[in-house]
């Protein structure tokens, strides 16, 4: 008899362990708010992050369509190499996208334009600080490439490229 208790309450306590184990938490609020504003972003914005260099090396084939690198204030440096390249929603409250010294790239949709175009904000965030100035304000065009140089980095500088893209 005393046996049979211990077992009833192994069992008991096996069935609860496993019931939590395969419980799924429910997103936040906070979660849901995010999926909610990504899945109704009207475009997607990519972003390319470029390492500038006179290291000699030229432009990284993945960049050669790219001509403003080769015009204006970007034929400083002469070798660029691309370091990353990543697609997110453009939502109201931002898109982040991490840089390699530690900063943050925020682009945020601020509205949308009669002729198609979005308004859109980009600025750059130090570590450990919540808000900062816009570095950019600009009516973007679906599918153009706007370029702009950054922060010094490893003996050179970064330069972020930024398209919006419609959504299909």
């Amino acid at each position: 008899m005393k046996y049979a208790g211990i077992i009833a309450t192994l069992i008991v306590a096996l069935l609860c362990c496993s019931a939590a184990a395969l419980a799924q938490p429910l997103p936040s609020g906070a979660n849901q708010a995010r999926s909610l504003q990504a899945k109704s972003a009207p475009a997607t914005v990519e972003v390319i992050v470029v390492h500038g260099t006179n290291s000699g090396k030229g432009i990284d084939k993945r960049l050669a369509h790219i001509k403003e690198l080769k015009q204006g204030p970007f034929v400083a440096w002469k070798s660029y190499q691309q370091l990353s390249r990543s697609k997110k929603p453009l939502v109201k409250n931002g898109a982040r996208f991490p840089l390699p010294n530690t900063h943050t790239l925020v682009v945020a949709l601020k509205e949308k334009l009669a002729d198609g175009r979005l308004k859109i904000a980009a600025s750059i965030v130090k570590p450990g600080k919540k808000k900062s100035l816009p570095l950019l304000m600009v009516n973007a065009k679906p599918g153009r490439l706007l370029m702009i140089a950054g922060h010094k980095y490893k003996k050179g500088i970064l330069v972020m490229g930024i398209r919006v893209l419609k959504k299909k």
